[in-house]
């Protein structure tokens, strides 16, 4: 059965035929957007674009992101239940292809004149190691390792401490820990890598960020959970997702597929909801090692030369001769970029060996089908002993009232603050230890609170005995969350849709005061003083119609960047504090040494970036102050994946990246949906552009508008197929 909109509802007998539906009518809408996210991970686009994504298909094949995504098919096609998955929706991605006529190929593949390959469950599993990279595949070690000598030690630990101090964290406070440390062997000189004259290309992307939450018990108007997740990444259309609800005798399940997979990634039935927001640990571990000789034939291990393994990988291009990398492994893992000659993306390090979860093969499939077909919140303990990357900070909600949060993903025994600079790859005493198990992790059932939420923040209190990193997001969307969930004692599902909608900005409540009482001291006139008085009536919403937002915004991006401008050489190659860091420093003492000092005056340098503000604001918008309204700053822009022209988009959408409404101009929810588990099941849910990969067709600009006003529809879920606004479309015979 199919909506007016294009969601289908697909009603099988069996899985076979269920994935097999599955894949067709994903080839049917997104066709070509399947065949480049797998060319993206396979380092291939080169192929169909020419030189200019050379650099691209470099960088994946360096991470060795193809042979993961080999060896990682090997082991789901040796498993029955993920083999039978794969299979039937290549079978049904391929009957659409094989009914094909040219005249009817996605405009996409005619403007970029080449055909589409048959699928096949390594263009699957491409695209599942392609999400990996997407949500775990960077890394801040090679910038902090230079940060570090730039610092006396106790001034280092102080800007860069290793755990932030808020008390919002994913577990409850006072949660108890039934494991133990164990007392890992820690390396007793500290290693300073020397690094030589590497430069990074690219500033490092702001991480990748989502928000879920469930309300369960006393804090729900139902009795029964109520559960809300908006997943944050680049803005792109088509949509990453697609939205499907799959019937079959064993399981009725709704919710986004990932373009190019069987099952749902996201979603929920009458009984179990589930919901995920990136685990924002340390998942790369770069070292530094020393060569035998310029041939880098040989590397130093443990006082031996251990032989540098080596093989040839061709990337064809369009237009030219192919070009031949020679690929080089250590024990570690893939030396990156050896010759340090490739322009490469990124923030990807060159010349030193990489050690990456994502890399290990495995079979994350299994586990979400495993989701797909649960009724109870154990298959989120017991489901997932096969998942590897990338970790996620996964909700799962119940019928009977349980709900439970807690990482998965693989993680290895390190000491503390292990990985968290460029390791000695001389040495065993920064290797990885064995797998913590799954039992260990951060999780928690049922919390006296009555609510559980994740927001990319710290995932442990103190107490809890293992090191997963030091990389976490800015806690402020996790503080505004916590914070209305705290103070409201009942939600309705209608409430929860609501939330999904605040723009309060904890940031601008945390400093702002502060601010003003220095620029109140200050001799402003003209258009800066009347530029003062909005920011001072503001009322700390990213709204669309705010003057006050638009101030602030600008006001920190000039102020964080010129108080650490003369201690920080750039921002690419180096760290700057965290905001976190910057906005405690403001907020709790002004007079700071980082605030005032021979290299800096706080109230100068806060006049300077408030003049600056204000110049770059009359500048784009002109002197009327009430036509800098935030919706002018805060515009959603959506290209293509092609980079067509003719296919971008942009719309108009409130918040910033500290609220809850995440957007950030090309980063934010590209999947809202909020699920309440009450005897009268109801469920809500938008994303941009909607099931077309034309943004000019008209569901898709409805799509569009709703997401940019965070209205989410309401979802009809079916028990039986239904002739009410629905086509429906039968599909018989042979496969």
């Amino acid at each position: 059965d199919f909506e007016k909109t294009g969601i289908p509802h697909i009603f099988a007998k069996n899985d076979s035929d269920l994935y097999f539906v599955q894949g067709y009518l994903q080839a049917r809408d997104r066709l070509w957007e399947m065949d480049f996210f797998s060319r993206l991970a396979a380092g291939r686009l080169s192929e169909i674009f020419g030189k200019k994504t050379y650099p691209v298909d470099e960088t994946f094949v360096q991470l060795r992101i193809p042979e993961a995504a080999l060896a990682s098919v090997q082991i789901m096609l040796n498993d029955p239940q993920t083999k039978l998955a794969l299979e039937s929706f290549a079978n049904g991605v391929n009957f659409y292809i094989n009914q094909l006529q040219s005249s009817d190929l996605p405009l996409e593949f005619k403007l970029l004149n080449y055909k589409p390959e048959l699928w096949s469950p390594l263009k699957t599993a491409l695209i599942a190691k392609f999400m990996a990279f997407s949500l775990s595949g960077s890394s801040k070690d090679l910038q902090l390792t230079r940060t570090r000598k730039l610092f006396n030690e106790s001034d280092f630990n102080e800007l860069f401490p290793e755990q932030y101090n808020y008390r919002e964290r994913i577990i409850s406070e006072n949660h108890k820990w039934k494991s133990k440390s164990l007392n890992l062997k820690v390396p007793k000189a500290t290693f300073m890598a020397e690094l030589q004259n590497q430069k990074l290309k690219f500033e490092p992307h702001p991480g990748n960020g989502s928000n879920n939450w469930a309300v369960f018990a006393k804090k729900s108007s139902t009795g029964l959970p109520i559960l809300s997740n908006d997943i944050h990444l680049d803005y792109s259309m088509p949509a990453l997702w697609y939205q499907n609800q799959l019937i079959t005798p064993g399981q009725n399940i709704y919710g986004a597929s990932l373009v190019g997979a069987p099952g749902v990634i996201v979603g929920f039935s009458k009984k179990f909801a589930w919901g995920v927001t990136n685990a924002s640990g340390d998942f790369m571990d770069w070292y530094e090692v020393k060569f035998h000789d310029p041939s880098h034939q040989k590397y130093l291990f443990e006082g031996n030369w251990k032989d540098i393994q080596t093989h040839e990988h061709l990337i064809f291009i369009k237009g030219e001769k192919p070009r031949k990398l020679i690929l080089k492994d250590t024990h570690f893992g893939p030396l990156i970029f050896d010759d340090d000659q490739s322009p490469g993306i990124n923030n990807i390090p060159h010349g030193l060996a990489l050690r990456w979860s994502a890399l290990k093969a495995s079979n994350e499939l299994k586990s979400l089908l495993k989701l797909n077909q649960a009724q109870l919140i154990s298959a989120c303990e017991n489901g997932f002993e096969e998942y590897v990357a990338p970790s996620q900070n996964l909700i799962c909600a119940d019928s009977n009232g349980g709900v439970r949060i807690g990482e998965q993903g693989e993680f290895s025994r390190r000491y503390k603050g292990q990985g968290r600079f460029v390791s000695d790859g001389s040495t065993e005493s920064h290797q990885w230890g064995e797998k913590i198990p799954q039992t260990e992790l951060p999780f928690e059932t049922n919390p006296a609170r009555n609510f559980v939420f994740s927001a990319n923040q710290q995932p442990m209190n103190k107490n809890y005995p293992h090191y997963l990193g030091p990389y976490y997001e800015p806690p402020f969307r996790a503080q505004r969350i916590h914070q209305i969930l705290e103070e409201k004692a009942s939600f309705t599902p209608e409430e929860i849709v609501e939330m999904q909608k605040d723009t309060f900005n904890k940031l601008a409540e945390k400093i702002l005061p502060n601010l003003l009482s220095v620029l109140d001291k200050l001799n402003l006139a003209g258009l800066e003083k009347t530029a003062l008085e909005e920011l001072r009536k503001w009322n700390l919403e990213n709204e669309l119609n705010s003057v006050g937002a638009s101030i602030f915004e600008r006001l920190w991006g000039h102020l964080e960047y010129q108080i650490w401008e003369n201690l920080i050489p750039d921002r690419i190659n180096y760290l700057a504090p965290s905001q976190f860091i910057t906005s405690e420093i403001i907020k709790h003492d002004l007079n700071s040494k980082w605030l005032g000092s021979k290299n800096l005056n706080f109230s100068q340098v806060l006049n300077e970036s408030f003049s600056a503000s204000i110049r770059d604001l009359e500048k784009i918008y002109g002197q009327n102050i009430h036509l800098w309204l935030w919706r002018k700053e805060s515009i959603a822009k959506f290209n293509h994946l092609s980079r067509l022209p003719i296919f971008a988009t942009h719309i108009e959408s409130a918040g910033n990246r500290y609220n809850i409404l995440a957007n950030r101009t090309n980063h934010g929810p590209v999947w809202k949906m909020v699920v309440s588990l009450e005897p009268n099941f109801r469920a809500w849910a938008i994303y941009p552009g909607g099931q077309s990969s034309d943004i000019r067709s008209p569901h898709a600009k409805e799509f569009l508008k709703d997401w940019a006003e965070s209205n989410l529809r309401a979802v009809q879920y079916l028990e039986q197929p239904s002739a009410l606004s629905f086509k429906s479309v039968h599909f018989v015979g042979e496969k």
